[in-house]
């Protein structure tokens, strides 16, 4: 019994050391476009870094996103990952922004892409490592001169 109390207190506080945190977003042009720009689309990186002696598995990502702390997308991803010992691996998660909720925020939206400077989103939430969830609060900025060309590129199929 001692031996089984053991081996899970150790396991708990292996998946306790791991540590999750957003690398960068890309936005993605061609899905954005392919939805008629209703969501802008663009790949979430998190880097899980495993500083432990142990393999340990992704199982589930839930996030939601903010700007200026007003949620405007949110995303569950059920891609595994294995992570091997005193190694790191990227989860690429494809997620997108509802455009209208975006536009809601129409002032901070339209300044950012207007002047080129990064979209500051909100990243908050949770990784399933093996029954213990790893928490996510960041903040991360997503270029917005791709989205610049994005919407030059409508402003031109409706000029026809």
């Amino acid at each position: 019994m001692a031996l089984v109390v053991y081996y899970f207190t150790r396991l708990k506080k292996t998946l306790t050391n791991l540590n999750v945190s957003v690398f960068g977003a890309k936005y993605n042009s061609q899905r954005t476009q392919n939805s008629l720009f209703l969501k802008i689309w663009f790949e979430l990186k998190l880097k899980v870094d495993n500083p432990t002696d142990r393999q340990v598995m992704v199982n589930e990502t839930l996030l939601d996103f903010y700007i200026s702390g007003k949620k405007v997308g949110e995303v569950r991803n059920f891609d595994k990952l294995t992570i091997n010992p005193k190694t790191y691996s990227y989860l690429v998660i494809p997620t997108y922004m509802e455009t209208l909720s975006i536009f809601s925020l129409v002032s901070n939206f339209l300044e950012a892409v207007r002047s080129g400077t990064p979209l500051k989103i909100g990243v908050k939430g949770s990784i399933n490592l093996e029954g213990n969830m790893a928490k996510i609060d960041e903040v991360v900025n997503l270029d917005t001169k791709p989205i610049q060309s994005g919407l030059t590129f409508l402003q031109n199929i409706f000029k026809r």
